[in-house]
């Protein structure tokens, strides 16, 4: 996803499902499960003013839990042969934002050995871009810390949530 086929996409007044994290947040680390890895740019807040879009953060949780990190993207990187296929392949694949090179290095994954578990899903408060001064990087920055702010809430509450499920395996 690039900026620009975002904004041809809002032009046009489609629905836009944007995960700010990307690809780093898809293909997370062993130990980064449900972290968010938003960048410091506050440039969806600003295009979702741009053409007055509402934004309504949401959270979800469990796809990750049902599913085993065997080797995360740094271990797979080290590995003989296979590291450097994946340095090629990975230095092949265009870049969604411009400057940040992202990886695409899949993790080595497994079923989880307790079995598929269930998916949860928060949608928060609409955040609606109308009223925003898109020219102000101080308000965008305050409107982009709320909505992440609503989205690290959600997952707090969803995992929360999550620890009374019985029927969460």
């Amino acid at each position: 996803v690039s900026p620009g086929s975002i904004y041809e996409l809002m032009k046009i007044n489609s629905t836009v499902l944007l995960f700010p994290g990307g690809v780093r947040e898809a293909l997370h680390g062993k130990n980064d499960k449900y972290k968010l890895f938003w960048p410091e740019k506050v440039d969806f807040v600003r295009m979702a003013g741009l053409m007055d879009a509402i934004i309504v953060p949401f959270a979800a949780i469990g796809m990750a839990d049902s599913l085993d990190v065997l080797l995360d993207a740094e271990d797979v990187l080290k590995l003989p042969f296979v590291g450097d296929n994946a340095r090629k392949m990975n230095s092949r694949m265009p870049q969604a934002r411009i400057g940040v090179n992202q990886s695409f290095v899949a993790p080595i994954i497994a079923p989880s050995s307790k079995g598929p578990a269930r998916n949860y899903f928060l949608f928060q408060q609409p955040y609606d871009t109308r009223s925003l001064n898109i020219y102000n990087k101080k308000d965008c920055m305050i409107a982009y810390e709320m909505i992440r702010g609503e989205v690290e809430t959600g997952l707090e509450e969803l995992l929360a949530l999550r620890e009374k499920d019985p029927y969460r395996y």
